[in-house]
């Protein structure tokens, strides 16, 4: 393209001049031509540093026309010798801006090939952690999936008849493993003994607690499992002192309500030990109230600094009555959206059955259950 318009000028020049072509312009186009091709050539074929050896190349040749001072005179030569010398910078020029280019597109290209290779290789160091992670995550969720089954051993059934008391009950874990736990227990053959307990957190450490707190609280003997379960306030006091025997984490605490109930008297004996949730009492007659008298300390590492003493209080249920024991995972409406608290009291109001309310309660609670984020415990007792 460059060649044609040269040609196309120097044609007009000739027509304009009316003269015909001279020999040094001949020569002249033939040149430019000539050194079109060899740049073409050498971009392609050579590369940036022979471009550059051509150009200096034709300043030589252009210093030695300069030396002969005769042939710059000559018009035959004047036009080649302008255009060998304006193509000697064009070729320097363009070899050492090519060379220039050049080096830097094989830095990038070798630049590619590195991050290329490094990619290649942390695809297979992460493919490889990525399996290992898989298999890891695998063997844990067996190894949590069978310490569930374990710990939901450990309660009690979500049924219970004492001929003249029952218990329904239910419990659903925010994670695999809870910080929840209750029991239901006889005491002897004239009283039962009840407690639920709410540990910080939740996960493994939380229901690692619970299973201290099953083997902790209800004596293997007896007599002491008699001396304890009558007094609630008892077994209490031995629990705080039993926990802050063990060597748990300071911030590990936990609340709890321990009750007892006497079959004959009908009377229900209970102590907390700082649970936040009162039982709700449904009388036959309809009235609902709180056994909000009783409030202790919570189990918590403070045995060196504070000794609490834990005291319990009575009171005395009817046929028909039911109690209501629950964690605060079921009224937190913020975290769980199962129920609020004067929801839950007008639901007692309209429902005064223990196996009904339990109905109810599982329904609205399955409908959130893979969107939990506290646990949810709860037992009632009526009294038949």
């Amino acid at each position: 393209m460059i060649v044609s318009v040269i040609l196309y000028i120097i044609i007009q020049n000739q027509l304009i001049l009316k003269r015909p072509f001279l020999i040094g312009e001949l020569i002249g186009i033939i040149t430019i031509v000539i050194i079109l091709l060899i740049i073409y050539r050498t971009l392609k074929y050579k590369g940036s540093n022979y471009l550059i050896t051509m150009g200096l190349l034709i300043m030589l040749i252009v210093y030695f026309i300069t030396m002969h001072r005769v042939l710059i005179d000559n018009k035959v030569f004047l036009l080649s010798y302008h255009l060998m010398k304006l193509l000697s910078f064009i070729c320097i020029f363009v070899g050492v801006f090519y060379h220039k280019w050049e080096k830097n597109h094989e830095s990038i290209s070798q630049r590619e090939k590195q991050i290329k290779l490094y990619a290649e290789k942390i695809n297979i160091v992460v493919d490889k952690r990525t399996a290992q992670l898989e298999s890891m995550n695998t063997k844990l969720n067996e190894d949590l999936e069978y310490a569930k089954i374990i710990q939901q051993s450990l309660l009690p059934n979500k049924w219970i008849d004492f001929s003249d008391v029952i218990f329904v009950s239910n419990y659903y874990p925010c994670e695999k493993l809870s910080g929840d736990f209750y029991d239901i227990f006889r005491i002897d053959n004239k009283h039962i003994g009840m407690y639920i307990l709410d540990v910080s957190g939740h996960g493994v450490s939380a229901a690692m607690l619970t299973m201290f707190c099953k083997n902790s609280i209800i004596s293997g003997e007896r007599l002491i499992r008699r001396y304890r379960g009558l007094k609630p306030h008892r077994n209490l006091q031995h629990f705080y002192e039993t926990f802050n025997n063990a060597k748990f984490p300071s911030e590990t605490h936990m609340v709890m309500l321990f009750a007892s109930y006497s079959v004959d008297t009908r009377v229900l004996k209970y102590s907390s030990g700082g649970l936040n949730c009162y039982p709700i009492v449904i009388k036959e007659n309809g009235n609902v109230y709180e056994l909000s008298e009783n409030d202790g300390f919570p189990i918590s590492r403070f045995g060196e600094f504070y000794t609490p003493e834990y005291t319990s209080s009575s009171t005395i249920l009817d046929i028909g009555d039911i109690v209501f024991f629950y964690t605060d995972g079921l009224t937190d409406f913020t975290k769980n959206k199962i129920i609020t608290y004067p929801d839950l009291l007008k639901l007692f109001i309209e429902i005064r059955n223990a196996e009904k309310i339990s109905e109810v309660l599982d329904e609205m609670i399955e409908k959130h259950k893979n969107r939990l984020e506290d646990d949810v415990t709860y037992f009632i007792m009526e009294v038949k």
